[in-house]
């Protein structure tokens, strides 16, 4: 079960610098927002 979870986290994670980088360069308020989503999943 928590070998599922941290799957899931790393997942959410890949998915999210994927979208980043397909975006280009980001904005601070971009680096700072993903940031933050990155924090939520951080242990």
């Amino acid at each position: 079960m928590l070998f599922a979870e941290i799957q899931s986290k790393d997942q959410v994670l890949s998915v999210i610098h994927r979208v980043a980088s397909a975006a280009g360069k980001l904005t601070a308020e971009q680096d700072r927002r993903l940031a933050v989503v990155e924090g939520l999943f951080a242990d």
